[in-house]
């Protein structure tokens, strides 16, 4: 189907712009075509792509349809929550992990589609190097302050606990250090002898 659609004037004509860096507004027009057209873009360029969507809604709904589509690892879903009361009171977990998951996926391989909602597209973001900064990597064979690693988990925002048990939570015993990092399947232990 892309193949036969790259080949009509609309989206050759949305392929020139692109490539222009001209802004690419798609009003007045069903899902599918937008659906298809993004994807039309995302065969025929080397960059990345951002879908800003009026609401949350909406972006749930853009993101689901490219998600049936396209393999994971090309798509990322930035979502934010739209009311100030939200994000003063309680923000959304499970929204946050999938905005922070979001960026580690840009972060290691920059071409990708990702799908925000207006909320999320306005609110600042820290820069990119503060990203890379806080990316925590532990090697066998190496010595590690026990302490400075839990300084640095606190600063990032993990949960000091007994037991762990969900995604942001650590816990020290002794020598032994388990991590339950964020986009990870299960938590990681590390013994320090």
């Amino acid at each position: 189907i892309l193949n036969h659609l790259s080949n009509k004037d609309f989206f050759k004509k949305i392929n020139d712009r692109f490539e222009l860096n001209d802004e690419v507004h798609l009003t007045n027009t069903n899902d599918s075509i937008s659906v298809f057209t993004v994807l039309n873009l995302f065969n025929s360029v080397n960059h990345s792509i951002l879908i800003i969507t009026p609401n949350i809604f909406k972006a749930q709904k853009v993101y689901e349809q490219l998600s049936n589509i396209l393999d994971q690892n090309n798509i990322g879903f930035f979502p934010q929550d739209e009311f100030i009361s939200n994000e003063l009171l309680v923000s959304s977990m499970e929204f946050r992990i999938e905005r922070i998951n979001t960026i580690k996926k840009i972060i290691s391989n920059p071409k990708r589609i990702v799908v925000i909602n207006l909320f999320g597209f306005l609110k600042p973001e820290l820069p990119l190097t503060s990203w890379l900064d806080s990316i925590i990597t532990l090697n066998t064979g190496l010595d590690y302050s026990i302490r400075e690693l839990t300084d640095k988990l606190i600063n990032y925002g993990y949960k000091k606990e007994y037991t762990v048990e969900k995604i942001g939570d650590f816990s020290i015993r002794g020598g032994i250090v388990d991590i339950y990092p964020l986009g990870a399947k299960n938590p990681y232990r590390f013994d320090f002898f």
